[in-house]
């Protein structure tokens, strides 16, 4: 399920040229742990609580890559790094993904707005793939952290449907917060899936405030 946003994400970002300047957006730092710990993916480096583990970015199944292909989008997002946490006392699992949309040009945070309202309304799409959804926070752009990092942020739950006529089935329910954050050329997708909590919390703020970029190349 974690991939489902991540799919219609890029259907989403379709970016016309623009530079970027200084940030017009309002600040939305927010105090990150001291006892948080250093983690790199792909070149976004960031702090997060303790004990996650670098793992293999899942493939995309082969109903998603059909959806990318009728949108003329297969291959336009590709998915660079993914860590997970340990186990919960619930017995699931949370991820962090990162992966980035090359454009031909400089990016901006002023060309997201495009695509805001967009996000706000893709809970139809969601429903075409037998998911129910709940937005959590209607997707906004802020500025993060001393290096005044802008992204465009959004939060939803994500519940399967589940056929009544199954009775082993059950359902799966996750808090996906994301954000894309513009650089250089690329437009980077940071996701947080929440198998656990059933909220939205601060997760995903704290990346982000606490995020910095490794590469010098696209810059």
């Amino acid at each position: 399920m974690k991939k489902v946003l991540v799919v219609l994400l890029a259907a989403l970002v379709l970016l016309t040229g623009c530079h970027r300047g200084s940030s017009e957006y309002e600040d939305a730092s927010v105090t990150v742990p001291s006892t948080y710990v250093s983690y790199t993916l792909d070149v976004i480096s960031f702090r997060f609580e303790a004990g996650w583990q670098t793992s293999s970015p899942d493939t995309v199944t082969a109903s998603q890559s059909d959806f990318l292909s009728q949108l003329g989008l297969d291959g336009a997002l590709a998915i660079t790094g993914q860590m997970q946490s340990a186990s919960t006392d619930k017995g699931t699992i949370n991820y962090i993904d990162v992966g980035y949309f090359q454009t031909d040009h400089d990016t901006s945070a002023k060309e997201l707005e495009g695509i805001m309202e967009n996000i706000n309304e893709i809970g139809g799409s969601l429903e075409k793939l037998d998911i129910s959804s709940d937005q959590l926070q209607k997707s906004r752009i802020r500025c993060y952290g001393s290096d005044q990092t802008e992204a465009l942020t959004f939060c939803y739950q994500l519940d399967s449907k589940v056929d009544s006529s199954d009775l082993t089935a059950q359902p799966v329910s996750c808090v996906i917060q994301g954000a894309l954050i513009p650089h250089g050329s690329r437009v980077y997708v940071l996701l947080y899936s929440d198998f656990t909590s059933g909220r939205d919390d601060s997760s995903l703020e704290e990346m982000l405030t606490s995020l910095t970029f490794t590469d010098t190349t696209n810059q």
